[in-house]
């Protein structure tokens, strides 16, 4: 996974926990799962890009049409199978770690359509 794709399923995954408004232990230790699975290769720390991001997701989130745009702006770099597959997968992994809410369902449907 290139580093593109890293920050991209990064700011993916922590939009993915502001969709229900609810963070469980469960869906925060699929989240820790997600971030050491994937790795890290920024100029910046982790942790630093993690803050930027949730101030990113935050301003997107009552918005289905700003949502719409910033999951289709992250998507872009996911250009192989593998890195698809992957997203997706740590995407289900994080939203089923304490059951799939509705709004959880829609997101990760917005997600796969845009890698269809």
């Amino acid at each position: 996974m290139t580093q593109s794709q890293r920050e991209a399923l990064l700011d993916l995954l922590i939009a993915a926990i502001f969709v229900d408004s609810q963070l469980s232990i469960k869906e925060d230790e699929a989240l820790d799962y997600a971030f050491q699975s994937i790795g890290w290769d920024g100029v910046n720390p982790r942790h630093v890009f993690i803050c930027s991001s949730m101030t990113r997701a935050r301003r997107v989130r009552d918005s289905d049409e700003a949502t719409a745009r910033y999951i289709n702006s992250r998507v872009t770099v996911f250009a192989d199978e593998d890195s698809r597959s992957m997203a997706i997968d740590l995407l289900e992994r994080v939203f089923v770690a304490d059951g799939l809410a509705e709004s959880e369902a829609e997101f990760l449907a917005r997600v796969k359509a845009c890698f269809s």
